[in-house]
């Protein structure tokens, strides 16, 4: 089966898929209704940041869930701060495979003092217009402490760039109905939606406003060593419209399995 290329083909291949009604899960967890939507629709999986096919980013989700959407992924700024953020905030989770390890977990939003587990420390995220590295002034996304303004920050204009490669040109999300959980999930693609018009600025105000969030994953190597587990900024799927200006039904409304 040859990849898809264009908008066309995605919508014909989509009403098929339609069709099909009940798919069972290719993967467990999280991911699977979207590794399905892809194997279905022939598309090659990667973890390379860009478009899934021709000039569009695709993305899926479970109509009555509350997950979220990871608009890009990006370890803090400047390099090698992610061992100072470990072992200052870093716990050990007895969730963990290797309870001895320290972890960082945390879904951070601007404006709110997020407790670290059971540390009794709280990191926030806050836009900086004039924050002071060895390159000069620039315009930030960092991260405040109870101990006060912390070293990681990641610049505007990264974030723009990041999730301008991410996104695309345009977006198309495809929900989903689901039954069932693990392996045995089962999911009916109902839904597909072209989203264009995203703008740059509205993504800051978004950060700004608490609406798109920062999750800090940060793992210890064996030897200690910082591992980011894919610390990212994400927006829950009830809230991505807010990024964009147009929003246009792309499959026929009318079809059913």
């Amino acid at each position: 089966m040859r990849n898809i290329e264009h908008l066309t083909e995605f919508i014909k291949k989509f009403e098929e898929i339609k069709k099909m009604g009940w798919v069972k899960t290719h993967r467990s967890g999280n991911t699977g209704v979207g590794k399905t939507l892809e194997d279905l629709l022939g598309i090659t999986e990667n973890n390379i940041q860009g478009p899934d096919f021709g000039s569009y980013e695709l993305k899926s989700g479970r109509i009555n869930s509350n997950s979220m959407l990871t608009l890009m992924t990006k370890s803090p700024e400047p390099r090698g701060i992610n061992s100072v953020l470990l072992n200052k905030f870093g716990y050990r989770s007895p969730k963990s495979k290797n309870p001895q390890k320290k972890v960082l977990y945390a879904t951070l939003k601007t404006g709110v003092d997020t407790e670290i587990f059971d540390t009794g420390n709280t990191l926030r995220p806050e836009y900086i217009k004039a924050f002071e590295t060895i390159h000069g002034p620039l315009e930030s996304i960092t991260l405040i402490s109870n101990f006060g303004i912390e070293e990681p920050y990641w610049p505007i204009e990264t974030i723009k760039k990041l999730v301008s490669q991410k996104l695309g040109k345009s977006f198309i999300y495809v929900r989903a109905e689901n039954r069932g959980t693990g392996k045995n999930e089962e999911f009916k693609y109902t839904e597909a939606y072209l989203l264009k018009g995203i703008d740059d600025e509205n993504i800051i105000e978004l950060i700004r406003r608490g609406i798109i969030y920062i999750d800090i994953r940060i793992g210890q190597y064996a030897d200690g060593s910082a591992h980011d587990h894919g610390t990212g900024f994400r927006i829950k799927d009830s809230d991505q419209h807010l990024l964009y200006s147009e929003k246009i039904r792309l499959d026929n409304e009318n079809s059913q399995a």
